[in-house]
């Protein structure tokens, strides 16, 4: 009898601390700050001529980017927002967010 007694009062309280405590909700202006935080970034550029045939993009290996004079590495967006000229891979982990 105690023990169904013990199991009641645990039911009654687990249902009144479910109905108590609020839903998760998230402001859509959070959101919005975070999406344009991470967001990506394209550039396009206007090509004079049409593409040929076999002149599909391709992926490449990222490493050959690696410690090039013309690739930049940029972010966060706004004023100054030049990291670093040719960085190496281990530059990228301590890059600002």
């Amino acid at each position: 009898m105690i023990v169904a007694s013990r199991r009641a009062l645990l039911t009654v309280l687990t249902v009144a601390a479910l109905a108590w405590s609020p839903a998760a909700s998230a402001d859509v202006a959070d959101e919005t700050v975070l999406a344009e935080r991470y967001a990506p970034v394209v550039r396009l550029v206007e090509q004079a001529e049409e593409c040929g045939p076999g002149e599909p993009y391709e992926p490449m290996d990222v490493d050959v980017l690696f410690d090039e004079p013309t690739v930049a590495l940029r972010g966060p967006w706004g004023g100054g927002d030049l990291i670093e000229v040719g960085p190496s891979a281990s530059d990228l982990p301590r890059r600002p967010l």
